[in-house]
């Protein structure tokens, strides 16, 4: 037996059980293993139907995005997006945040990197301001971004801010891409689930 395996073993069955009741959610679903600490993860169980799993983003891509822009992405971001994907929510999460009158903006969409590349891109030479860099949309088109002012140097966090291109009007919403997923799976969501469309 190996080390590592040794080591497994030594855990007892309680231990075992508390970790299962760590990733379980409130519907019963279970978060992937080792995602106990991962608010994507989270938000794409929650979220997602589970036959659309979230769209796979490679190192290669993550690191085509920072070069385009002359980067470099938070680390959270980075992590999580690398192991759990990109999720595509359904419209359990608007209603849910419309029915409970939740201060969040649904999450329509979160940008591959080739999408963010692009949609940036489109969107500076129709008022986005040159140092955004837009990461998803919500359901009528307005970006979340990062400042890329924010990312000039390595970090384990950066600010996320929404741009509302109706007004042209910028608004941080989060200190961190955790803290700002994390919030869609807050206590206000407990009983609500990717079927309550």
């Amino acid at each position: 037996m190996s080390r590592f395996g040794a080591i497994l073993a030594s855990f007892g069955h309680k231990t075992w059980a508390r970790i299962a009741q760590a990733l379980r959610l409130s519907d019963g679903r279970q978060l992937p293993f080792g995602a106990e600490n991962e608010e994507l993860a989270r938000f794409a169980t929650k979220w997602c139907h589970p036959e659309y799993r979230p769209d796979r983003v490679t190192e290669d891509e993550m690191v085509k995005l920072e070069r385009e822009f002359d980067i470099s992405l938070p680390k959270d971001y980075r992590a999580q997006i690398l192991n759990t994907g990109l999720p595509t929510p359904t419209l359990a999460l608007w209603n849910a945040i419309v029915e409970d009158s939740i201060d969040l903006t649904d999450i329509n969409e979160l940008f591959n990197p080739a999408q963010a590349i692009a949609t940036t891109e489109q969107w500076r030479t129709a008022g986005l301001p040159n140092e955004l860099l837009a990461i998803g949309a919500d359901s009528v088109g307005n970006l979340f971004c990062f400042n890329v002012n924010d990312l000039k140097y390595e970090c384990a966090v950066a600010r996320v801010y929404l741009w509302d291109h109706d007004f042209g009007a910028t608004e941080k919403i989060s200190r961190s891409f955790s803290n700002w997923i994390g919030a869609y799976t807050g206590k206000w969501s407990t009983g609500y689930t990717y079927k309550d469309i």
